[in-house]
């Protein structure tokens, strides 16, 4: 999984913050910094992690493979959740969810699955990106 090692970092970057999120819907006292932290995971991370795998990952599947098509429907829950207006702590505890089972889905079964069937060529490829969350 070395190929994807830069990607798992981030996965683990984006678990660490969402502690933050966990911590905050446990003490159920701030809603308001809730959904600040939220927004902030979405819009300095998500949106560039989810970014880089639809544009350079997933279309080695293919944007059709039943795999790519359920990582994007999740990854499109979990925007739709971190930018909803009526954000609450169950929102909180179901955007934990929602990313703990995304990372789970990624990292166990669509990267195996990429390392099986790309070519050489997009291996090649992969290794050579230079993914960086940091904008």
């Amino acid at each position: 999984m070395a190929k994807f090692e830069r990607l798992i970092q981030d996965h683990k970057l984006i678990l660490a913050l969402s502690h933050e999120i966990r911590k905050e819907s446990v003490r159920k006292t701030n809603l308001k910094k809730l959904k600040a932290i939220s927004l902030e995971l979405y819009e300095k991370h998500l949106i560039h992690h989810f970014d880089f795998e639809e544009k350079y990952i997933f279309p080695i599947l293919g944007l059709d493979h039943p795999l790519v098509k359920q990582a994007l429907l999740e990854h499109q829950r979990i925007a739709d959740i971190c930018t909803m207006d009526g954000f609450g702590f169950f929102l909180a505890k179901q955007l934990l969810s929602e990313l703990e089972g995304n990372i789970h889905f990624e990292e166990k079964v669509i990267f195996p699955y990429i390392l099986q069937v790309a070519s050489a060529k997009q291996l090649v490829k992969l290794e050579k990106m230079n993914f960086n969350t940091a904008q």
